[in-house]
């Protein structure tokens, strides 16, 4: 999309709403200069290349995780409920995230089961003594595919389960026009954890108006 397109857009809502933040597509560029504009990173890993290929760029770090991973006979399946995944963020690194509020895991809950019914998400999970240690959720946006979410337990993060699960999905993806976009990457240690698998970074934007009443506005 052109910038000027996008400033139309933009320009498009309403003025009643005082304090906007929106995360912008990585290929959208803002000429406005109304805007605060900030620069986030996400990385994205091109999934054209065969699996072989791809694998070769892993790093040398993820190479022993996702053998140690193999070694201990973890299967991959579909077969949970979003909720329970999202149960399992709660009781883990939820727990550190203040921010993220019931209705907020409602809405992811309605927006994954929304992409079900139009067949643009995909589950993966692992499962440990007939409970979810670990999962993640992939939804397809025209030539993406987003990580969406994920989750892990304590078990999993010690047989290096979400490994196996990303690399689960690259190998069934491989070979395709597709990219895989990690979805953020400002923690350094989630960077380094994309970066292994080979991903390139990408700037994204993050544009903000906040037109609140003066008092308020400090506080926002």
């Amino acid at each position: 999309m052109t910038e000027k397109k996008t400033d139309e857009i933009l320009a498009a809502i309403p003025g009643n709403f005082l304090l906007i933040e929106i995360q912008l597509n990585h290929g959208n560029k803002v000429e406005n200069g109304s805007w605060k504009v900030s620069k986030r990173l996400t990385h994205h890993l091109d999934l054209q290349n065969s699996y072989e290929a791809i694998q070769k760029n892993y790093s040398d770090n993820l190479k022993r995780n996702l053998k140690k991973a193999r070694q201990n006979d973890l299967v991959v399946s579909n077969e949970f409920k979003t909720r329970t995944l999202i149960e399992l963020f709660k009781s883990n690194r939820g727990k550190e995230v203040e921010t993220l509020k019931e209705r907020d895991y409602a809405t992811l809950e309605k927006l994954v089961d929304e992409g079900t019914k139009r067949n643009l998400i995909t589950k993966s999970g692992v499962m440990m003594n007939g409970k979810l240690e670990a999962g993640a959720i992939f939804l397809q946006s025209n030539r993406e595919y987003i990580f969406l979410f994920s989750a892990t337990g304590e078990q999993a993060k010690e047989s290096g389960a979400m490994t196996f699960i990303i690399d689960h999905f690259i190998k069934s993806h491989a070979s395709s026009q597709m990219k895989l976009d990690f979805e953020g990457s400002m923690d350094p240690g989630l960077a380094r954890f994309y970066k292994s698998f080979g991903s390139n970074e990408v700037v994204y934007l993050q544009i903000r108006k906040n037109n609140l009443p003066l008092p308020v506005r400090w506080l926002k």
